[in-house]
């Protein structure tokens, strides 16, 4: 049975709220203070996966000085700016990396090159410790740093039997994701950096990179870095191409689409009075809007998706939530393992920070 959740949350004195100012510290214009703004507190001051907000993800966050960074687009493995640009603009699904459309293609590029630079810099380091001078060392890190090819073929066109592509999945895929495509949750996969990992369901229809032709056609050619998920450059292109059509047949591409957090307007409907309990006849009369959730934890029962009502009389602004769960958590036992509960996060700044627990 799938149990349907549902909150009133009342802000009082909302005018008053909204005259208070809770801005961040202001935003420098160069790369290490966009840096420290936006992505340290996952990712930590320096970029080693370990900042305040890490203990509550899972998959963790990237280490940028280990340099493994999953979704690639070139032969050696080297992501170029544009890789993390991409990511940086619309975030990894399924995990807790969000978005960051708000910010302009200036300030995504700046942290996409503050970020390499913090593997070269390791890089760097390690070079010199094992004996080479700061500049052989430097040197060496360009030569290994440097992206190689991008890998940027077509669909041939013609797609593969159901019987073709499955047969190819079958015997290349099916032994980590299972010959229905629903994943494996082996206990002794691990992660370079030794955290737990699974193989991707595709029957859940929610990719990483992405579902389009070339997005996963990459992920096979050239696997994903620092994971159990190997690659595949040594085979045919068009053993690649049919398991690209098989993957993409198991799931309503839809699933993807709804997978892109995006940000979302809730109308406020002006009432008489604003509601105080969830059964309210007024709610009758408010349109929900749906509100597309991310991540913290990887949890096959996660909510991903709650719908919103908004109610004011001008004064308070009541919002009533509610979403299907599938699973009734009584009691939180742990920072991974919450109870049943919405928390709500609001601003009135242009610029708000970004909000991970709410």
């Amino acid at each position: 049975m799938v149990h349907k959740q549902t909150v009133i949350i009342i802000a009082t004195a909302l005018m008053a709220i909204a005259g208070e100012s809770m801005a961040e510290p202001a935003i420098g214009t160069d790369a290490q203070s966009l840096y420290g703004a936006k992505c340290a507190v996952c990712h930590g001051d320096d970029g080693r996966g370990d900042g305040d907000a890490a203990y509550l993800l899972q998959p963790k966050p990237r280490d940028f000085r280990a340099g493994e960074f999953r979704i690639v687009s070139t032969k050696n493995q080297v992501p170029n700016e544009a890789d993390l640009v991409r990511t940086i603009t619309k975030g990894l699904p399924g995990t807790a990396m969000p978005p960051w459309p708000q910010l302009s293609n200036a300030q995504k590029q700046w942290l996409a090159k503050y970020i390499l630079g913090l593997r070269r810099d390791e890089v760097v380091k390690e070079y010199v410790a094992d004996g080479s001078t700061e500049a052989e060392a430097a040197q060496n890190a360009d030569e290994e740093l440097t992206p190689g090819e991008v890998v940027n073929v077509s669909h041939p066109g013609k797609r593969a039997s159901r019987a073709e592509a499955k047969a190819a999945f079958v015997t290349l895929c099916a032994r980590c994701h299972a010959e229905d495509g629903t994943g494996r949750d082996d206990p002794a996969w691990r992660t370079n950096e030794g955290y737990p990992t699974t193989s991707r369901n595709f029957k859940k229809g929610v990719f990483k990179g992405g579902r389009s032709d070339i997005e996963l056609y990459r992920r096979i050619a050239l696997g994903m870095p620092g994971t159990p998920m190997p690659s595949f450059d040594g085979i045919p292109q068009d053993q690649i191409w049919r398991m690209v059509d098989y993957i993409q047949s198991l799931s309503n591409p839809q699933l993807q689409e709804k997978s892109w957090i995006t940000p979302a307007a809730i109308a406020v409907q002006q009432v008489t009075t604003t509601p105080t309990k969830v059964n309210d006849a007024v709610w009758n009369s408010v349109k929900a809007s749906d509100v597309r959730l991310f991540e913290l934890w990887s949890d096959p029962d996660a909510v991903h998706e709650v719908s919103v009502r908004a109610a004011s009389d001008g004064k308070n602004l009541a919002l009533l939530v509610s979403w299907p769960d599938p699973q009734m958590d009584a009691l939180g036992r742990s920072t991974t393992a919450f109870s049943d509960r919405v928390a709500l996060m609001m601003s009135t700044d242009a610029e708000p920070p970004l909000f991970t627990m709410g």
